[in-house]
């Protein structure tokens, strides 16, 4: 929904995929 705040947190949820599923 945020991809500004979201973009950020993308390089550290990148290396979490877990996580990647739960903001994708």
């Amino acid at each position: 929904m945020t991809y500004i705040y979201v973009e950020p947190f993308t390089l550290m949820v990148r290396r979490n995929y877990n996580y990647n599923s739960i903001i994708f």
